[in-house]
């Protein structure tokens, strides 16, 4: 069974599933789409204090986010927000707005691209 195939299986029961099982869910599908996005190998920049870059610590030139501080807007990149409206579904971009917030103590209420 390839990843599509599971994380559809694994979604069609989300009236089932409890919001540590989302979270377990969207934790996994972000360490095979993103693997390094995590505080461990982020480095947090601060542009014009009011925008914080979340980049690749071995990579600089990769950016995984954008927090916008003022607007408490969070900016992930086009293909992770696609890959999570895909293969997961809609509700899982707020599970993502939570993860985020719990792993980088930020406090963004909405999600662009």
């Amino acid at each position: 069974m390839n990843l599509h195939e599971e994380i559809t299986r694994m979604t069609s029961i989300m009236g089932l599933l409890s919001e540590s099982r989302e979270r377990k869910l969207l934790e996994k599908v972000l360490s095979i789409i993103e693997p390094n996005f995590n505080n461990e190998n982020v480095d947090v920049v601060s542009k014009l204090d009011f925008v914080l870059w979340f980049l690749d610590k071995n990579d600089p030139s990769i950016i995984y986010a954008k927090y916008w501080i003022h607007d408490k807007e969070l900016q992930i990149g086009r293909e992770l927000f696609e890959s999570i409206e895909n293969f997961l579904n809609d509700d899982f971009l707020n599970e993502l707005i939570d993860w985020f917030n719990d792993e980088f103590g930020t406090g963004a209420e909405s999600i662009t691209f």
